[in-house]
């Protein structure tokens, strides 16, 4: 995987779980006062939420048949969340004081997304030491894409992208570093 391929897909992988994860953050009032109802929180219209959020935060329409990583990384992450708030629908409708909670969603979705793109993009929340956590919402994702080189660069105080592109070039490695810091400012 190519450098350039590598830095996409981390970016990529982190927008699909910071939208996601918002989805059910942005449900937690209504949730925790059970007040949810099954319309509300039927997976079609979850998932039309996540995809409308998609669009707001990149300024594209999500594109599930993209192609390469991206691509597949957009249709395992769907498939994902799709499952959990499939799995978790009697705490989503019952409700009540923390009964589904962001970080436990994001949690549940990352180990099935992991699963599906076992060799390809592996995706854990950090928190700023990089231990991984299941408490805070409003930590990102520390993604790691499987090949033989690693790299980290801070996105922003709660995001690390970790990344091991295939042939690292030194000149290409700083350019890498450099607009991954652009990004951060």
């Amino acid at each position: 995987m190519s450098e350039d391929a590598a830095k996409g897909a981390a970016q990529e992988v982190r927008l699909l779980i910071t939208e996601g994860t918002n989805v059910i953050g942005d449900l937690q009032p209504a949730i925790n006062g059970s007040k949810t109802t099954k319309e509300m929180v039927a997976p079609d219209a979850l998932v039309n939420q996540f995809k409308a959020r998609y669009q707001k935060a990149s300024g594209n329409a999500f594109d599930p048949k993209a192609t390469g990583i991206v691509g597949d990384a957009r249709r395992a992450y769907v498939q994902s969340f799709t499952s959990v708030v499939t799995r978790y629908q009697g705490n989503l409708n019952k409700g009540g004081q923390d009964a589904f909670v962001p970080a436990f969603f994001r949690a549940q979705v990352l180990k099935d997304f992991n699963q599906l793109m076992s060799g390809k993009v592996q995706a854990y929340a950090t928190n700023d030491t990089m231990r991984a956590i299941m408490l805070d919402c409003k930590r990102a994702a520390r993604i790691t894409l499987s090949d033989p080189w690693r790299r980290e660069s801070r996105l922003s105080d709660f995001t690390t992208l970790r990344f091991r592109p295939v042939r690292p070039a030194e000149s290409g490695l700083r350019q890498i570093e450099s607009a991954l810091h652009e990004h951060s400012n």
